[in-house]
């Protein structure tokens, strides 16, 4: 039952954003990712990231790898404080695009009532570029719901939905303003393992002229 509900809601999301595409700038990209989360104690965490990013076309074209770190510190019962770096190779896969440089602030407060979590997260990013420096500023609600129970168990699904708003602004260039929707299914594989897959919906630059992408994401969390 709960695998038909997500197969339904996935194609309903699918076909929502992907009808009407015709005269519209619609970019498709699959991105898998793996992420490592360690308990250092004291209150302090880690997480290390790797992931691509590959166009969904009949060449299946890369168009960056990266890799993240970031360090996190609870304040009080339902907040963290994080900074991180990372890294993205893009122009190896196209000599038009620059590597980059993050350098990365964040807050975030998450809080449980009844059966949903939620969770309320602001990143600010310094983007670094061989000629270019971009303050991008981001702030993203999500809602976090398991399908069977009060609270995500192992072997047992949960859904998380989220809204992103991007506010990018660089020397010599006009603000840019985006919006990301999200919807992922997460399965509990065992205590320390879960798996997630989903789609984002990007909408980038709409102040001056907006671009459409769809992300696919699939991806492995493990706690260590």
């Amino acid at each position: 039952m709960i695998i038909s509900f997500f197969r339904v809601v996935f194609l309903f999301l699918l076909m929502f954003f992907c009808l009407d595409t015709k005269g519209q700038d619609f970019t498709p990209v699959h991105e898998p990712e793996i992420d490592l989360n360690w308990n250092l104690g004291d209150r302090w965490s880690m997480n290390a990231g790797f992931g691509t990013r590959h166009l969904i076309d009949e060449e299946h074209d890369a168009r960056q790898v990266e890799i993240s770190q970031n360090t996190s510190y609870e304040v009080g019962f339902y907040s963290k404080v994080s900074f991180g770096i990372t890294y993205r190779w893009r122009n190896t896969f196209n000599v038009n695009r620059q590597d980059e440089t993050l350098l990365i602030g964040q807050y975030a407060y998450s809080k449980k009532f009844n059966r949903l979590k939620i969770a309320h997260r602001f990143q600010s990013q310094i983007r670094l570029r061989e000629n270019l420096t971009i303050n991008r500023n981001r702030y993203r609600f999500s809602v976090e719901l398991p399908l069977s129970g009060r609270k995500v168990d192992l072997k047992e699904f949960f859904l998380v939905g989220s809204t992103e708003a991007l506010w990018s602004v660089a020397e010599s260039t006009k603000p840019e303003i985006g919006q990301r929707f999200s919807a992922e299914l997460g399965y509990k594989l065992a205590n320390n393992l879960q798996a997630m897959m989903g789609t984002q919906v990007r909408f980038d630059n709409y102040n001056l002229g907006v671009s459409r992408s769809i992300f696919f994401n699939t991806g492995l969390v493990i706690s260590l």
